[in-house]
């Protein structure tokens, strides 16, 4: 496990690919695409994506366009991450994803954007589609039609071939690529909220090893470092057992009442009854259960005028979606090199034999 504190991690950390984002003097910009000819539900997860990820546009792939050919075309287009999504041939959804840093250079931070301190905070969606289009619970999205923005012109049909080295001018990457499993979408999501387009604030839990390092500051670099607050809503990515479980809530703060402190009054009520009893009060006034029962709520008046109101601040989520879960197959230095490019991560056969070693 790496140590926070450590010097050697901090200077890694203050000096690598994704310092600039961290810093602040650069913003992410997430480029979006899937394979080829993908069906209706992925296009649905797609849309989910955008509204999760600020500053993110799905381009739809079309013809024959190589991936090398549009990652040069989102790097020209000052994208500074890409994601591919791969869609399984069974489920219809998402079974792998590429994530792809193409580089901060020329990417300056927009002013007055984020948190408290400057603006709303709040992130413009870049889609071919209004924001009413978006998924509010309902199936208007499923209807097969894209999310999408216009494809990136001409590029997708270049004769540019798929080799690595054509690509060593892009960025300084990583790639990763991720296995992708338990997808749900947010109409699935029983009592799903919909998000709004502020920024959210991003949980990054359980990343403690090198690689596992590498891997959270890959994908909070897709975030922006400034979160609004009005907003509420928060994406967390938390590492267990070499898994990444993505979950994305809204929070709010109220005020309810405080179980220990009525069980407090309502044993002291109690004690005032009984001794309303034995005083023999009732009997005075004639006897009456009634009489007895006045006695009762008089003492309960002046015992609650003497307590403090029972309450506590509790927290209460809603979950938002979409839902997925991530498996890191390998970690590759440049931009969507091959097969025989150099590996910052790969499993080892022990590792994937072993259930009590993690990498992450």
């Amino acid at each position: 496990m790496l140590d926070p504190a450590d010097e050697d991690f901090l200077l890694s950390s203050s000096t690598d690919e994704f310092a600039p984002y961290f810093s602040r003097t650069a913003t992410p910009k997430v480029f979006v695409t899937t394979s080829h000819k993908p069906k209706a539900a992925t296009f649905g997860f797609v849309a989910d994506l955008l509204e999760v990820i600020p500053n993110s546009t799905f381009y739809k792939r079309v013809g024959g366009a190589r991936l090398s050919s549009i990652m040069k075309a989102a790097r020209r287009r000052k994208f500074t991450h890409a994601v591919v999504l791969n869609e399984g041939r069974d489920s219809g959804l998402p079974d792998s994803m590429l994530v792809v840093h193409l580089g901060a250079s020329g990417i300056q931070t927009e002013g007055g954007e984020g948190g408290e301190g400057g603006g709303d905070g709040k992130r413009k969606r870049k889609s071919s589609k209004d924001d009413d289009d978006g998924d509010d619970g309902d199936e208007s999205d499923d209807d097969g039609e894209a999310p999408s923005a216009s494809p990136p012109a001409s590029d997708s049909e270049g004769s540019d071939s798929d080799d690595p080295s054509s690509l060593s001018s892009l960025g300084t990457g990583p790639t990763a690529r991720f296995r992708v499993t338990n997808v749900k979408r947010c109409k699935d999501i029983r009592g799903h909220g919909r998000p709004t387009a502020h920024n959210p604030e991003l949980v990054l839990r359980g990343f403690g090893t090198a690689a596992g390092t590498r891997v959270g500051r890959l994908l909070a670099s897709m975030f922006p470092i400034e979160p609004a607050f009005r907003g509420r809503q928060v994406a967390t990515l938390h590492a267990q057992r070499d898994f990444i479980f993505f979950r994305h809530h809204r929070y709010v703060f109220e005020e309810k009442e405080d179980g220990r402190a009525r069980r407090a009054a309502a044993e002291l009520r109690k004690k005032e009854r009984r001794k309303g009893k034995r005083s023999g009060e009732g009997k005075r006034e004639g006897g009456s259960s009634a009489a007895v029962d006045r006695a009762a709520a008089a003492s309960d008046a002046e015992v609650g005028a003497a307590l403090p109101p029972p309450t506590a601040v509790v927290a209460r989520l809603q979950e938002l979606g979409p839902r997925f879960t991530l498996k890191l197959l390998d970690l590759r230095k440049g931009v969507l090199c091959g097969g025989d490019s150099e590996k910052e991560w790969a499993p080892s056969r022990e590792a994937r034999k072993a259930r009590r070693k993690f990498s992450l």
